[in-house]
Order: C-alpha cells, then sequence, then structure tokens
C-alpha cells in the first residue's frame, strides 16, 4: 500500500512536511487539495449521486443517457433532462457518463 501525504494548493505539489510548515494539517495517506480532502470530496459526491437516483431515478438516469450520447432522439425523453446534475462538483456523475461515453 502506498502512503501519500501531499498537499496541492493553486495546481503546486507540496510534500507533506512543506505543508505542516505551511500550517496545512496533512493525515497519514490523505491527499489534500487547496485545505479540502479528496476523501470528502468524493463522499459528497457519492451522497449526491445516491440521493438523486434513489430521489429521481427516471430524470437521473435520462440525464446519465442524455449527456453520455446514448439517448435516442425524442424530444418527451429530452424533457426529462436535468441539467443542473452536471455542475463541478459531482465527481461521480461525470464518472458515470465518460464510463459509459467509452465503453457502451
Amino acid at each position: 500500500m502506498i502512503q501519500m501525504n501531499a498537499v496541492i494548493d493553486g495546481g503546486r505539489l507540496f510534500s507533506a512536511k512543506m505543508a505542516e510548515a505551511r500550517g496545512d494539517k496533512v493525515g497519514s495517506g490523505e491527499l489534500v487539495i487547496a485545505g479540502v480532502s479528496v476523501t470528502s470530496l468524493l463522499v459528497r459526491s457519492l451522497v449526491r449521486l445516491v440521493t438523486t437516483l434513489v430521489g429521481e431515478p427516471i430524470s437521473s438516469v435520462t440525464t446519465l443517457l442524455y449527456y453520455s450520447d446514448l439517448l435516442p432522439q425524442n424530444l418527451l425523453l429530452q424533457r426529462l433532462v436535468r441539467h443542473e446534475l452536471l455542475d463541478q462538483e459531482n465527481y461521480l456523475f461525470h464518472f458515470l457518463v465518460n464510463f459509459l461515453r467509452c465503453f457502451w
């Protein structure tokens, strides 16, 4: 298992010692981007994806298929697409869209 202790801030990668000297907290095996843990970003994205899929399954699947270019050209189906699901912090939704584009 690789332990990674680093901080990325403004596109620059700092070692754990440099980050601690700057005043950033770095835990064992934790990658911190501009003061936010990558794990917390993914957990938030996972919670958002699961709540969307459970709460509005038809519109979320339609949105996934639409952005993956797999949705048939049908005006009724395109009305179900929710464009707000594709914002910057919905990382797992972006991952699913790109996965479907590549492998389907």
